[in-house]
């Protein structure tokens, strides 16, 4: 199942809300997880440079 264009529009919206008001919690929670899954924070890092580099080519 996959969302609207215009649910996932407000859905962002309301996380972007959320994480501005909750600021604190969630960069604890941020700081935590990445403690505990380096290996998916580098694979991440390099998937995400890799696409960088692919879109400057």
């Amino acid at each position: 199942m996959s969302l609207s264009e215009k649910a996932l529009e407000a859905k962002r919206e309301y996380q972007r809300k959320w994480r501005e008001q909750n600021r604190e919690k969630y960069n604890e929670y941020m700081k935590d997880w990445k403690k505990k899954n380096p290996d998916k924070v580098k694979q991440h890092q390099e998937n995400y440079w890799s696409r960088q580099a692919e879109k400057m080519q």
